[in-house]
């Protein structure tokens, strides 16, 4: 099973539930993408896509950076979703497993209700024009 856009709107409406402002703002390109039923989950969307992400924090609040050798940056681990990616959350957990080692066995989601830089999880962050991202916080 893969990502649907249901599932992205089922999450991006969880989160207007809790910030309302940002229909009218951030978030209004995305929630244009999805009403034109455009095809988020896939990278050849032109328009953008939805990744997934994880920012994962020890007990002293630091927080895991990789880096990212084409850009010469650290970031946060993520990239694109892939076909068996079941949800948001899973496909932010995998990308942490492959981007750094850790089993996603041994991470704990800090929440199920997004909010936005709030330590909850999936906590949906929109960075750039038409990019959604779904961190998975918690810690080892």
């Amino acid at each position: 099973m893969t990502v649907t856009a249901d599932h992205i709107r089922e999450t991006l409406d969880d989160y207007l539930d809790v910030h309302p402002r940002d229909k009218k703002g951030r978030l209004v390109d995305l929630l244009e993408l999805l009403d034109a039923s455009a095809a988020l989950t896939s990278r050849k969307e032109f328009r953008g896509h939805v990744t997934a992400g994880a920012l994962l924090a020890d007990p002293a609040g630091r927080v895991l950076h990789v880096r990212h050798v084409a850009l010469n940056r650290w970031l946060l681990p993520g990239g694109h979703l892939e076909a068996d990616d079941i949800s948001l959350l899973a496909a932010a957990q995998r990308e942490l497993s492959e981007e750094t080692g850790i089993p996603a066995a041994v991470v704990i989601p800090a929440g199920h209700r997004p909010d936005w830089g709030r330590g909850s999880v999936p906590n949906l962050r929109y960075s750039g024009r038409n990019k959604l991202t779904a961190y998975a916080s918690g810690e080892p």
